[in-house]
């Protein structure tokens, strides 16, 4: 026998704390899951897990135990509150006292506090979840019992104008909306064409189809589960399976996409997550229906104004929200989660505030039609022409100005995730070539290989020169005046430019900080793996600094910690940062000072590395009060960004200062540059994550010799250079020579000869980000790119010149036969030189890992 019903007042009290209770215990070990799941995926354990720029993070995880034990205990309380009876009473406190077996573990073992890049943090993703589906089938069964069927809606169809409108509306008006954003920031408007405008039509269309999908889905379960004598319940588990399927679809195909995590293991996560939460959301249902009273005339009075109301807000949210997110994002993913809550919320809007239902319930044939339909009609209409390998030109040209308009519309992009068929798009050779050797796992077999760039390294003669190296990261030439002379922010590296070798055309390797950083440490290319172990027989920086005898001065960062030999004499710069993105130029610049005059050892020369943080886009999302823009700055530039270059610019200009007075400033060798650029937004590209593009690749390099160097060697600052060549370079100008001339490794950007300098010229350079499948070839001197992005199953060719900003595909056919052959042969040249043959991964080889 149940009990009895609580008063309408105590009711919603308890009902509210029922939800309440459910949501933070669920939020709690959703976010544990998810960061157990990151940390299995080799790059981002070490892009977000081992340098966690989120203090509440790094807290959560060393408190989870408590934070698990308080939350399991408020969730006891709630169960005590429901007053169950007989076996619902008996299941909820079977589950509560696992429960508590589990928080008993979790202070013994602290199993989050130390996790690693292995399949047990998979699993871990996995188990997190189970107390949540069981928590939603204990409740969901009690809930079951208790619920009043007769009292729910009766049985009856879903219009399909109300929701196809709305989803119309979303489809003009967000990509509107960051066109208008974009008008703003740029304070200019690329015209569009014809072709741009049937692009957004096409989006507009797509928007409609998901919606009539979604949309004729539920008619289907309404008039299948009509067929039964429980119609109500049936209609209830129907929408749940297709609920189930819906978060499933868009969780693999829009949110893992986005990472990426593409494999069997994706799979199974995204069906379990799915299941979880519709699980945990139809029990909440089932309360939250048992729990209404019946106040719905008053609600009716004020439904319309209400409504009218949220849409504004809806509205101004929409444009907003992106602006706030900006750049600070991972593949378009955070802006993708909102777009998927602007879709429920609007779809909620509708359903609440409109008259969304039937009369009579839909013909079964029609409903099924219109469902097979839709996807098909996205497939061969919108999907396979922007996707097939064509060159020509009416097929190309549309390809183009659907990417162009997918870059601003973060909508479109989830329409296009949902609506796919298969959760990789379409994919040639190279392609799938390509994915077996990117992110490499740690159980790839790589033979420990010595990378040496000169034949033997011994002692070098003669007095050797100091070496300061700092790469800011996420720093672009455009914002520095040696390289912009619209930029008046900037007089000091200015002015050091003057009195240095600035390379006019420098790029980056690796689009990304965990595989740009060591391959400038390597002075080569590298295994698409975080990381080769041990790390020192390729590293040629820290082999050249052993050779030579130089003391370390080093910000040893979350990258460098798993890349150095971390020896006791090695003197750390940054001790107290607590999270990288307070590693700042200016204070680094102070500690050097301190620790120079205090460490140095005059018999030995020095080696200053840093990479501050300065400009990298969550710093600037994260800067207080006091580093806020104090001035205007031109259109052109981030305020923001300007104003914090501007800043370290200053810090730059006192610490040349300090080297001149401590006679260290002619006796040495000092590098600025960068590990990669960043995207702003230009032409719908955002970040470095996942991106190919000028503004991401090109990188300042600016190299300051002694006197007495710049008169021994040449350079040539219009030929192409990149960050991986400064290692080579101080091989050079320390005397160990010749460098070894292979395509795999950097070059001297400083020789006897200019005929010297000549013989190390490429024809192409292979270019990659250090995050996913996404290729790239720079020819001509730099002045041509070919991107082959295996991620999304597309291939262009830019003219650098003509267009700057990569916008225009003029890729052919022929084209694209020799530069893929070119990329495929690159790639491979880098497995042999580590001796790396993949293989498919087997059961095994995941258990082991």
């Amino acid at each position: 026998m149940h009990a009895t019903t609580p008063q309408p007042g105590q009711s919603k009290v308890i009902v509210w704390f029922y939800v309440l209770t459910r949501i933070a215990f669920t939020g709690l070990l959703l976010l544990t899951s998810i960061y157990c799941l990151l940390a299995y995926l080799p790059d981002f354990y070490y892009a977000f897990i081992q340098a966690s720029f989120q203090p509440w993070l790094r807290w959560l995880i060393r408190f989870h135990p408590y934070v698990y034990t308080a939350l399991l205990g408020v969730l006891g309380i709630s169960l005590v509150l429901e007053k169950r009876a007989g076996e619902d009473k008996r299941q909820a406190w079977i589950f509560f006292f696992a429960q508590a077996s589990f928080a008993i573990y979790f202070f013994l073992a602290r199993p989050f506090s130390s996790i690693g890049n292995n399949s047990l943090s998979y699993i871990w993703s996995l188990i997190l979840l189970v107390p949540v589906f069981l928590l939603g089938l204990v409740d969901g069964a009690a809930g079951w019992k208790r619920a009043a069927w007769g009292s729910w809606r009766p049985m009856a169809g879903w219009k399909f104008g109300g929701l196809l409108t709305a989803a119309a509306a979303i489809g003009v008006v967000y990509p509107g909306l960051a066109f208008l954003r974009a008008l703003q920031l740029w304070k200019r408007f690329s015209a569009f064409s014809s072709l741009d405008l049937q692009a957004w039509l096409g989006a507009v269309v797509a928007h409609v189809l998901l919606a009539a999908f979604i949309v004729s889905c539920f008619n289907v379960a309404e008039n299948t589960a009509a067929r039964f004598s429980n119609a109500v319940q049936m209609r209830f588990l129907f929408n749940s399976l297709i609920t189930v399927f819906l978060v499933d679809r868009i969780f693999q195909n829009v949110i893992l996409a986005s990472l990426p995590f593409y494999s069997l293991t994706s799979q199974i996560y995204s069906a379990v997550l799915a299941l979880t939460l519709v699980m945990l959301g139809s029990s909440l249902r089932l309360r939250l229906k048992q729990a209404r009273t019946a106040d719905n005339r008053h609600q009716e009075s004020r439904r319309r104004r209400l409504g009218a109301a949220l849409v504004l807000v809806l509205f101004a949210a929409a444009y907003l929200i992106p602006a706030l997110i900006g750049v600070v994002d991972w593949n378009f993913l955070f802006e993708k989660l909102w777009v998927l809550l602007l879709w429920a919320s609007a779809f909620c809007l509708v359903i609440v505030f409109c008259r969304v239902r039937a009369n009579s319930i839909y013909p079964a044939r029609t409903l099924i039609v219109i469902a097979l339909l839709t996807p098909l009609t996205y497939h061969f209409l919108l999907a396979v022409p922007t996707t097939m390998a064509s060159s020509s030109l009416p097929i190309s040209e549309m390809k183009d100005a659907v990417a162009r308009h997918s870059y601003s519309d973060v909508s479109f992009q989830v329409v296009r995730g949902t609506l796919t068929f298969q959760e990789k798009k379409s994919c040639d050779d190279l392609c799938q070539f390509l994915g077996t050797q990117t992110n490499l796992p740690p159980t790839a077999s790589v033979p420990s290989v010595n990378v040496d760039l000169v034949h033997s390294l011994s002692p070098a003669a003669g007095r050797k020169p100091n070496i300061f190296v700092f790469v800011v990261d996420s720093l672009r030439p455009d914002y520095l005046s040696p390289y912009n002379p619209d930029v008046h922010f900037t007089p000091e590296i200015g002015k050091f430019a003057a009195e240095s070798t600035v390379m006019l055309n420098a790029f980056t390797r690796y689009a990304g900080t965990t595989l740009s950083e060591p391959a400038i440490w390597a002075g080569a290319m590298l295994l698409h793996k975080h990381y080769i172990q041990p790390f020192h027989p390729v590293n040629g920086l820290e082999k050249l600094l052993d050779a030579d005898g130089y003391q370390r001065f080093i910000s040893v960062d979350t990258v460098l910690q798993v890349l150095l030999r971390l020896t006791p004499d090695l003197v750390r710069l940054d001790e107290n940062v607590r999270i990288w993105t307070e590693e700042d130029f200016c204070s680094t610049a102070r500690d050097v000072e301190a620790k120079i005059s205090r460490f140095q050892d005059r018999q030995r020369p020095s080696f200053i590395f840093a990479q501050p943080q300065n400009v990298h886009g969550i710093t600037l999302s994260r800067l207080g009060a006091d580093r806020q823009p104090k001035k205007p700055y031109p259109a052109r530039f981030r305020p923001v960004l300007a104003s914090e270059i501007e800043r370290l610019d200053g810090c730059f200009g006192k610490f040349v200062h300090y080297l001149r007075s401590a006679g260290l400033y002619d006796n040495s060798i000092i590098v600025i540059t960068s590990d990669h650029g960043d995207a702003f937004g230009e032409f719908g590209h955002k970040g470095h994550a996942l991106e190919i593009h000028p503004s991401v690749l090109r990188v300042p390099l600016i190299i300051h010799l002694p006197a007495a160097m710049r008169q021994q060697y040449v350079s040539n600052p219009e030929r192409i250079a990149f960050n991986i060549d400064i290692t080579p370079t101080l091989y050079y100008l320390l005397g160990h020579r010749p460098i070894t001339d292979d395509e795999r490794f950097g070059v001297p950007l400083f020789t006897a000869t200019a005929a010297e300098a000549a013989s190390y010229q490429r024809s192409n350079y292979l270019v990659v980000s250090s995050y996913g499948a996404v290729y790239g070839l720079l020819s001509d001197n730099g002045r041509k790119l070919f991107v082959a992005n295996a991620m999304e199953g597309t291939n262009g060719y830019y003219d650098l010149v003509k267009d700057p900003g990569a916008v225009v595909n003029r890729a052919n056919d022929q084209i694209l036969a020799s530069e893929e052959q070119l990329t495929r042969t690159y790639v491979q040249q880098i497995a042999d030189l580590y001796h790396f043959k993949y293989h498919s991964p087997t059961f095994a080889d995941w258990l082991v890992h």
